[in-house]
């Protein structure tokens, strides 16, 4: 039985966009900003970026919700794995 990991807003809108960097870069914000949102005890991220983040991931065909953004997601760990490969994701970020 495979177990899942759940994963806080921040680590998966990263992990989705296949970086600290690529998500920064396609929001338009500073990439410290969005370092600092996964290091945050809740793993939250700024309301005022959701409207913005939902459009670019539909405009880039990356399935994350407005639920995704406020609790996060459970996900199998293979999942995690597939989505590093996919994304080329730094294998420094913490999930």
């Amino acid at each position: 039985m495979q177990r899942n990991k759940h994963l806080p807003p921040s680590k998966l809108a990263i992990l989705l966009f296949g970086g600290v960097r690529p998500l920064a870069r396609a929001i338009d914000k500073a990439q410290s900003s969005v370092s600092k949102w996964q290091k945050s005890q809740d793993g939250g991220i700024p309301r005022k970026v959701h409207a913005v983040l939902l459009a670019v991931a539909k405009k880039k065909g990356i399935e994350l919700t407005a639920e995704d953004l406020i609790y996060g997601r459970d996900i199998s760990k293979s999942n995690i794995a597939e989505l590093r490969t996919t994304n080329k994701i730094d294998a420094r970020i913490k999930t």
